[in-house]
């Protein structure tokens, strides 16, 4: 059974660097801990390639493992032009490297945004990046881009995916039955959508 929608709760404010933001410019919010900022051509790292070739991080999406040439990466990051798609890296002031990264693409006509989230540095896993992220990332999603709601995409295997969108106030608003071929097996594999609405009262901040 799919859970109602819930009043929605207050979501933090969108933290360092976002009040000065304008459509087209490189964001950079922070948080207690961590630095979410555009990717740029360096981010086009051996450590970004090895995050697609790693089978484990791979699973979570229910993608192949891919070794991808800096080229390919190149390319992939071009396509977020700080507007309507972005890639924003997870950064530590503490790591040497760096700890992983949100996709996002947004709908500016209808007003809603898909998210994804990669964690790919093994010393942060279950060191609650996310639960301190994504509520800052979704206040500037909501206040600097005027979006209604954020979705996010899970296939049924990904317990620690569900359990931490759960937490993070997201609503389990749909089940896509038997939508994708498992990457593990072959077999067919549920999606299920997760959804997080703008709290009311707030409205989108017009850029500067």
């Amino acid at each position: 059974m799919v859970a109602r929608r819930p009043s929605r709760a207050p979501v933090p404010a969108a933290g360092e660097g976002a009040a000065d933001w304008a459509p087209g410019d490189p964001v950079r919010l922070g948080t207690r801990r961590f630095v979410l900022r555009s990717m740029t051509k360096r981010d086009a790292n051996p450590e970004f390639l090895r995050w697609h070739a790693d089978p484990e991080i791979q699973l979570g999406h229910n993608l192949p493992p891919k070794r991808m040439t800096r080229q390919q990466a190149l390319a992939s990051l071009v396509r977020a032009d700080n507007r309507t798609v972005f890639y924003l890296m997870i950064a530590s002031p503490v790591a040497t490297h760096p700890v992983g990264f949100y996709a996002v693409r947004t709908d500016p006509r209808d007003l809603w945004a898909e998210i994804s989230v990669t964690i790919g540095n093994r010393d942060f896993r279950r060191r609650g990046v996310f639960s301190e992220t994504v509520p800052v990332l979704c206040t500037f999603l909501f206040s600097r881009l005027g979006v209604h709601k954020v979705i996010a995409r899970i296939h049924a295997r990904n317990t620690a995916s569900i359990r931490a969108f759960e937490k993070a106030g997201f609503v389990r608003e749909a089940v896509l039955r038997e939508q994708l071929t498992s990457v593990a097996d072959g077999s067919r594999l549920d999606q299920l959508i997760f959804a997080l609405w703008r709290p009311e009262g707030k409205r989108r901040i017009p850029p500067p």
